[in-house]
């Protein structure tokens, strides 16, 4: 096993403290209200006992004095940069950056005194299952920080952390409970709980979920790894599909489906599953979520959906794509925000109010004459006019339901849920879609996944209704999708964020005036509420 250790160096710097009740004093002096002093200190501290020549044991005490503190430093740094658009500012990058060298140099300190063990130093022989776990448990909390920075966990860190569970198996301490103040649903864990928290963290998809789904998983999982044994034999019967993972490999767990591995472990997933679907199936009935250990930050009806969702991707074999992917590469505009995008679904018109003369460019009147639409020439003039954004990316696949997109160097920030419109390079027309998933490569480029609305959109504008007239604010930019039969999707219309309530009346012009009672919500994104409606003409 390579522990990829720190170099001990005789004649380090001395650290602010070398034993534990040294380590102790120094903690209580340290201001905790200001986050940035704190984790520079305990940077600098960790960085200094990393190279330190000290007794295994006493390194070990002084991490344990240490531990709750970056957990509690980095949490408060993560809100920083968790739930954040892509890609960072220079001060969310900081953050996540100084968040990550707080538990790499935790886990460095740790593999130095799993390094005594393993050389049967008689200080630390019998804490094989608790330096392990700790060791162990700094690796997944960095794969879960890279799941809110929206990036893949590198394949070094699963090297590890395979190393580290055959390791523990070896040394048949796997199974073995220990306190772990840290693990606030059940205050002990073991090397293969925490193993199990990865590897559920891994197949739950962690780059579609946001920041708060993130959390509540991180405290769901506490528990819930308990019932998710792992074995090196294949279930005789099992009822459900087999979650695999190779020690031997660099990459996370999958549906086992006879793939080759060469060291194949087994993750039992049927106690989970019944347990969600209790869950599920009480909050279907309108239980509250606090009732069953969800939390009480955990809101229906997306509670339920969630839940939904991870039993799919823990206990069900994927189904195939609705649609087939072109894998044909080709070049994409986008543009984002609603004013933008009512603008180029507009024709490149700018938006005005119902009933506004607006004086059309000359380029326009003479490319309808021309042509009887907008060329892209003369939509490139007057964006660089009014200041509207029109970006190139690449589209890496595509299908009927949604676009593969990637783009090298600087633009919009993008979240997750966000509304924008997309041209392909062969298309006259822009389609609305919403960001599903994003990803930050290590290459600097941004990937983004999206799916399609469903129907055709029209712009629209669109205001709401006050009781006093003469209290309406301006008519907004606002779209309309047709209605789409054939996937049993009726016409709906997409508003800003905040307008739905149901039975709300609002008006909205199209080619007409009408006012719109909307009905139901079928989706909220980042910047967007997509509502059924009825309408009646008013003129």
């Amino acid at each position: 096993m390579n522990l990829d250790l720190p170099a001990i160096d005789p004649a380090a710097p001395r650290p602010e403290f070398s034993a534990a009740t040294a380590c102790k004093q120094w903690l209580k002096a340290l201001p905790l209200t200001n986050v940035q002093t704190v984790q520079g200190e305990l940077k600098q501290q960790l960085e200094l006992l990393s190279h330190y020549s000290l007794s295994a044991l006493e390194r070990l005490k002084i991490l344990e004095q240490l531990r709750e503190t970056v957990a509690y430093t980095v949490g408060e740094l993560g809100k920083k940069y968790r739930n954040k658009p892509l890609p960072f500012s220079s001060l969310e990058q900081t953050a996540w950056n100084n968040v990550e060298s707080l538990w790499q140099l935790l886990a460095a300190n740790y593999r130095l005194c799993l390094q005594a063990n393993i050389e049967g130093n008689a200080e630390v022989t019998t804490f094989t299952a608790l330096i392990t776990q700790r060791a162990m448990s700094c690796l997944v909390v960095q794969m879960l920080e890279y799941a809110h920075a929206y990036r893949s966990a590198p394949s070094a860190l699963w090297r590890q952390l395979h190393a580290l569970y055959a390791f523990a198996e070896e040394r048949e301490v796997a199974a073995k409970r220990i306190k772990d103040s840290l693990n606030r649903e059940d205050g002990s864990n073991s090397c293969e709980g925490v193993y199990a928290k990865a590897l559920l963290l891994g197949l739950a998809d962690p780059q579609q979920l946001s920041s708060r789904q993130l959390l509540q998983l991180d405290r769901w999982l506490d528990k819930w790894t308990a019932r998710a044994p792992l074995s090196k034999e294949q279930p005789p019967t099992p009822t459900l599909p087999l979650v695999a993972v190779d020690l031997a490999g660099a990459s996370g767990p999958a549906i086992y489906t006879g793939q080759m591995m060469e060291e194949k472990r087994f993750l039992d997933t049927e106690r989970t599953a019944m347990s969600l679907r209790k869950r599920i199936k009480f909050l279907h009935g309108g239980g509250n979520t606090a009732e069953i250990g969800l939390g009480e930050d955990c809101i229906q009806p997306g509670c339920e959906a969630f839940l939904t969702a991870l039993y799919r991707r823990w206990c069900e074999i994927q189904p195939s794509r609705a649609h087939n992917r072109d894998q044909v590469e080709s070049a994409v505009q986008l543009c984002f925000a609603f004013p933008a995008i009512h603008f180029f679904l507009n024709d490149a018109t700018p938006f005005k109010q119902p009933g506004e003369t607006l004086d059309l460019a000359p380029e326009i009147m003479e490319d309808m004459r021309m042509y009887g639409r907008v060329t892209k020439r003369t939509e490139k003039l007057l964006v660089a006019r009014l200041g509207y954004t029109l970006e190139n990316w690449r589209c890496l696949d595509q299908s009927a339901g949604g676009f593969r997109l990637s783009r090298n160097g600087e633009g919009e920030r993008i979240s997750q849920n966000l509304l924008l419109a997309l041209r392909p390079e062969a298309s006259e027309h822009f389609t609305l879609a919403v960001v599903r998933w994003l990803v930050m490569n290590e290459d600097g480029s941004l990937g983004i996944g999206t799916r399609a609305l469903p129907g055709f959109p029209t712009p629209l504008a669109a205001r709401q209704i006050t009781l006093n007239p003469k209290d309406a604010g301006p008519f907004v930019p606002a779209f309309q999708l047709s209605a789409v039969p054939e996937q049993k999707e009726p016409a709906s219309l997409v508003l800003p964020i905040g307008w739905f309530q149901p039975g709300k009346r609002i008006q909205i012009y199209g080619s007409q005036m009408e006012e719109a009672k909307l009905i139901g919500l079928l989706e909220k994104g980042a910047n967007f509420e997509r509502v059924t409606f009825v309408s009646e003409v008013l003129y």
